[in-house]
């Protein structure tokens, strides 16, 4: 096979070069945004990736915070902007609304985590990820 990057018709081009067929895997191919067999020449029009980011909280009273008409732990979500694995840094805004948290005497840990529209764990592929928390 042969590739070619950020071409007009596309960002991705695969030939495959000696015209065996070539079968991807259903998470590659929806990654990609293409069928799983691959023609001669295939292009990639773009690559799919997460275009928002779900932040969680455990804290979060769920019987209180609804999300989409049902119980949630979600924190916060913010639409994906810049390129993918580009740092970016993400101001919250004052419309945000205040979510009802555990109210516990002690809270000895808190858990939060990061999830793509699909409702799976999102891989940062080791670049750093830094959260901010506001505690009042």
């Amino acid at each position: 096979m042969e590739t070619e990057i950020n071409q007009p018709v596309g960002q991705l081009i695969v030939k495959n070069l000696r015209a065996k067929p070539i079968e991807l895997d259903r998470d590659l191919a929806n990654l990609l945004g293409i069928g799983r067999k691959l023609n001669l020449i295939t292009f990639v029009k773009r690559l799919t990736y997460p275009t928002t980011y779900f932040i969680h909280c455990d804290l979060i009273d769920t019987e209180r915070n609804l999300f989409n008409g049902k119980r949630s732990d979600v924190l916060a979500l913010f639409d994906v902007k810049g390129k993918p694995f580009e740092k970016v840094n993400y101001q919250g805004s004052p419309q945000q609304v205040l979510r009802d948290c555990s109210t516990d005497n002690f809270i000895n840990s808190i858990t939060i985590s990061v999830k793509d529209e699909n409702g799976e764990l999102f891989d940062f592929k080791g670049f750093p990820l830094l959260f901010e928390l506001e505690l009042n």
